[in-house]
């Protein structure tokens, strides 16, 4: 999937957000989270797909100087996820971003994660700004922020034959048979970071 954000959302930590207690989707009860709490786990959250984003940014454009766009569909493919499992460690969290227009299957959203998503295109659609979450899903706390897309993601991700070139849609029908991730336009919602912490 495409690694554009809308900067603003992300790092936005002098507004007082909205964070909302969603009803998990699993048997296990939500636990209420102090206010504390709550903004501990928001920047961390910002800090963490921060540090995830300039870590795939910084590889993926490394690629598209060297061979295009197909050679980074190529890195996307064989190391953007070894990479989030590798920043999951350092940071002692899961780190994920997943779509309801899924690239790789291995992105796949939990059904908690889809209604995220799902929550944010309504707001988007009313006119509203979707921001980053903390709330709790059985004994996890998470934090979930919107994933925009840039016009720099339409070159994988645009409309085909006139964001991306033919030999990118072959590439992208070789490696990725079942790619529901075209069609975007810039500033559209591509997915959500989805970062899972273990409860204090």
């Amino acid at each position: 999937m495409s690694f554009g954000q809308n900067f603003p959302v992300v790092f936005g930590g002098i507004m007082m957000l909205t964070l909302t207690i969603f009803t998990s989707c699993t048997n296990g009860e939500n636990v209420p989270l102090s206010e504390e709490h709550k903004e501990e786990y928001l920047s961390k959250g910002k800090e963490i797909t921060a540090a995830t984003f300039a870590a795939l940014s910084s590889s993926l454009t490394q690629a598209m100087k060297e061979s295009g766009p197909t050679g980074a569909i190529g890195y996307c493919q064989l190391q953007a996820l070894p990479l989030t499992d590798s920043l999951s460690r350092a940071f002692n969290a899961t780190i994920k971003r997943t779509s309801d227009k899924l690239r790789n299957p291995a992105n796949r959203p939990a059904e908690w994660e889809l209604e995220v998503i799902r929550d944010y295109q309504k707001l988007m659609e009313n006119g509203q700004e979707p921001k980053p979450r903390v709330f709790t899903v059985e004994d996890k706390v998470v934090f979930t922020a919107p994933i925009r897309v840039l016009p720099q993601c339409l070159v994988c991700h645009g409309q085909p034959e006139q964001d991306i070139a033919p030999e990118t849609l072959q590439t992208l029908a070789e490696r990725y048979p079942e790619d529901a991730a075209k069609g975007y336009k810039a500033g559209e919602l591509r997915g959500i970071w989805s970062v899972s912490f273990n409860q204090k």
